[in-house]
């Protein structure tokens, strides 16, 4: 067996104490009296030493081996039933005298309910099995290491069935019939006198006034000279106690075997048994006339005690996050004390881990916690184990049941079903009729789900239609029950369809609606037909009710009820100049067509040349149509002209643009008049757009401008002598004029007499023409003289030969003999020239 918690060895007590007054109270004159208790839950069990633990863990390791369907299934033996134990109870009530019914001489119906409580709770039916939440440790139980008979059809731990029953014994230890079964009343003032250091016969006397010096009390006093065979009979003991004690109640474990030096903690021939303060006995809701202390008033401190009797341990192992040895138990990191309801889940994550206790907490409803009765309802399947291990191998527990104190024989099973027959899908309720108190319940039921179940009264689903078969067996100590076979009918239900499965009409129309699936229908209108015709104003739903004898099934349909699409056209309407294009859009349905034209869109671009109306015809998703219209109202659009004078310039020229057409003007160079004058330089384009109040139009003329020819003379100038001449050349025009002269050649040659200027005048093919002036310069001729010295020379003689110039210089000289200098020196007899120029 594997364990998820760290085992902490200790012997401690487990009384615990706070400063809280509950205070004395009685709620109702009919209802239970109370008693201040103890603010939080106390325990004085024992807890056992390691040793006894290892010893109970090798009994369970081969108990489950003996047994290994448990693991697997929940169940033992070969009969698929585990074992019931019926144990008799002798409850010594240990009284001062007190009148039975008088504190702490308690009712015998306060100490019979107490029984019935044990019952309940270990047979996991007991009060608040209710409060058990739908997903209550279903992480834990995936988790974890936990078998599926730990596991609910749910996912959740399972409340466990522990197999084990309580009843009253018939008779005492030398066989004689008990006045008040199960009652041993005891006055404490009968019994042998007091020994050793006790002091008091009174339980509740101030000389017990410690949890130490009372337990020692019942322990070596009251119980000793109490006590009846502990193989025969399962011991209470019921008493008042001093208030400073605080004790609910405290029990021994059991014994692992007959040898001596028990450990403490555990059972003994003379102490074996659970101690119950007598306010914290029974359960006001069975016996509301007995007392009680609040919080403890439904027996569950009984149970508590009763599960360490049987080899449980508390759920948070006596430590912190220790061990209960109960895989299936989440581990808690200390008691939680009080309350009720706690809510579910409570101190998540609380143990860290691994394994760690998030998301689902620590399991407060356990019988092994420290909460009020009233937050307690469970025993989990290991510590079932825990419990059947030890009634099976106890020496002082096993033999419990076997001497025929209670006389139980096995009981008769029935049990009835309601309703049947069912159909699919529907629940039945079975509860249990059975006689003879059993304790335990088997359920087959082939088909259902669940399949099978433990509890008294469960309740069984078919999804499938046919006839099953519930089996039952009932058990209490005498054994199991005969089974006994029932059989429930369960009846199909009908897969009712409607056709169409739903329907769209018109405003005014009207629809078939046909049901199917079933032999006779009903709609909720009245019809009684499988088919109807429905014509509804408004969308409306049909339920049909279809019926295959006693099961039926409904089924629903709508409706729906289209009205005429409200149509929009934007804009509402226009108007527009003679060939211009407006656009419309339509709105408020599915499909759209448009008059004239055809067109299929929701939108459109018109022209139209005269005032034209245009329909929309618009339909919704249900074939729904509307109409609606629009008008486009056409004005003329003025006719516009222009007159350039000239309609061509040389640059640098204007001319004149006159508008005609409309009645107002603007021209794209910002004037607004009809006529205007431009001068441009190059050729433009003049716009004008004219009104005629609604309507405009544009009308474009291009002005051309030619350009001026661009005249060259060559040479730029010149300059002759008097009767020289020079020819001028012209260029960059296509006619030429020269004045003076009037030569119209692009080439004249001129001879003037004086400095003169030429006027050319150049015209192009464009007839624009330009003029360039160039002047000729004229000189007057130098007088030059020359003059020899000497004039005459002889033979081995030279001369010196000097020209000169008369008027504007400077001169220039060039001589016969090359050279240019004004004055030369020749030996050689002859004629020399020289020629003197001026400029």
């Amino acid at each position: 067996m594997r364990f998820k918690k760290l085992f902490i060895s200790a012997v401690v007590f487990c009384s615990l104490f706070s400063f809280l007054n509950l205070g004395a109270q009685n709620i109702s004159k009919q209802g239970p009296t109370y008693i201040q208790g103890p603010p939080q839950r106390t325990c004085g069990t024992g807890i056992p030493s390691p040793q006894w633990e290892a010893m109970f863990q090798k009994q369970i390791e081969a108990f489950l081996a003996a047994n290994p369907e448990i693991n697997a299934a929940g169940k033992q033996g070969n009969n698929s039933t585990q074992a019931v134990y019926t144990i008799p109870v002798i409850i010594h009530v240990i009284h001062g005298g007190q009148a039975p019914g008088t504190f702490p001489n308690l009712a015998q119906g306060q100490l019979n309910s107490q029984i019935q409580v044990l019952n309940d709770d270990f047979a996991g039916v007991g009060y608040n099995i209710g409060n058990y939440p739908a997903t209550a440790f279903t992480t834990w139980a995936t988790n974890t290491i936990v078998s599926a008979a730990s596991k609910d059809a749910l996912g959740r731990i399972k409340i466990s069935n522990t197999g084990i029953t309580f009843c009253l014994a018939l008779t005492d230890t030398l066989g004689n019939t008990l006045a008040e079964p199960g009652i041993h009343r005891v006055d404490y003032n009968t019994l042998p006198a007091l020994t050793g250091t006790f002091t008091s016969k009174n339980p509740a006397n101030a000389v017990y006034n410690t949890t130490g010096k009372f337990m020692g009390f019942i322990d070596g006093y009251i119980k000793p000279n109490t006590i009846w065979n502990v193989t025969k009979y399962m011991n209470l003991w019921v008493t008042d106690e001093q208030a400073a004690v605080g004790l609910l109640g405290y029990a021994t474990f059991p014994p692992l075997s007959t040898l001596p030096g028990i450990p403490g903690g555990v059972g003994t021939a003379t102490s074996d048994g659970f101690w119950a303060w007598a306010a914290a006995f029974g359960s006001k809701n069975i016996f509301p006339g007995g007392t009680y202390t609040a919080g403890y008033d439904l027996g569950r401190t009984c149970t508590h005690e009763i599960g360490h009797w049987v080899g449980l341990r508390h759920i948070w192992g006596d430590g912190t996050c220790a061990t209960d040895y109960c895989n299936d138990s989440p581990p808690a990191s200390a008691p939680n004390f009080n309350n009720c309801p706690v809510t579910y889940p409570l101190k998540s994550g609380s143990c860290a881990g691994p394994p760690s206790n998030a998301p689902n907490g620590e399991m407060f409803m356990n019988f092994m916690d420290y909460t009020y009765d009233c937050a307690m309802f469970m025993f989990t399947e290991d510590q079932r184990t825990r419990i059947q291990t030890a009634m099976a191998n106890s020496p002082y527990r096993k033999l419990l049941g076997t001497h025929g104190l209670c006389s139980v024989p096995p009981p008769v099973a029935n049990f009835s079903i309601n309703p049947n027959p069912i159909c699919a899908g529907q629940t039945a309720t079975i509860t249990d009729m059975s006689t003879g108190s059993p304790g335990a319940w088997s359920y087959t039921m082939t088909g259902g789900s669940p399949a099978t179940s433990t509890l008294q009264s469960p309740t069984v689903t078919y999804t499938a239609a046919g006839v099953f078969s519930i089996t039952l067996i009932a058990i209490n100590g005498g054994g199991p029950s005969a089974p006994v076979v029932k059989t429930i009918t369960v009846n199909a239900i009908p897969v009712i369809t409607i056709t169409p499965a739903g329907s769209t009409i018109c405003t005014g129309g009207s629809a078939t609606l046909t049901a199917s699936g079933a032999t006779t229908y009903t709609w909720n209108t009245g019809p009684t037909t499988a088919a109807i015709v429905v014509s509804p104003t408004i969308t409306t739903t049909y339920t049909v009710t279809g019926a295959n004898g006693t099961c039926t099934n409904t089924r629903t349909v709508s409706v729906v009820v289209s009205g005429a699409p409200t149509l929009n056209i934007a804009p509402a309407s226009a108007t527009i100049c003679a060939g211009n294009t407006t656009t419309f859009t339509g709105s408020g349905a599915t499909n759209y067509t448009w008059m004239p034209g055809g067109i299929t869109t929701a939108t459109i671009s018109v022209s139209p040349t005269i005032t034209t109306t245009y329909t929309l015809t618009g339909t919704n998703a249900a074939g729904c149509a509307g109409t609606r219209t629009v008008q486009v109202t056409v004005n003329t659009t003025p006719t516009l002209n222009i007159v350039a004078s000239p309609t061509a310039i040389c640059s640098g020229s204007s001319a004149t643009l006159t508008a005609g057409g409309a009645t107002t003007y603007t021209w794209n160079t910002g004037p607004t008049t009809a006529v205007i004058v431009v001068s441009p330089t190059i050729t433009t384009n003049y716009t004008v757009t004219g009104s005629n109040g609604t309507c405009s139009g544009t009308q474009t003329i291009s002005l051309i401008v030619n350009t001026s020819p661009t005249l060259n003379i060559n040479p730029p100038s010149a300059t002759v002598c008097v009767g020289g001449s020079v020819t001028l050349t012209g260029s960059g025009a296509t006619n030429y004029t020269w004045m003076p002269g009037g030569n119209t050649t692009s080439t004249v040659s001129v001879s003037p007499a004086i400095t003169t200027t030429y006027t050319l005048t150049g015209t192009n093919a464009g007839g624009c023409s330009a003029t360039r002036t160039v002047q000729v310069s004229v000189n007057a001729l130098p007088v030059v003289t020359i003059t020899a010295n000497p004039l005459t020379i002889c033979p081995g003689s030279s001369s010196t030969l000097t020209a000169s110039g008369s008027g504007p210089g400077p001169f220039t000289y060039s001589w016969t003999t090359g050279s240019t200098a004004a004055s030369i020196t020749s030996s050689i007899v002859g004629v020399y020239t020289s020629t003197v120029t001026n400029g």
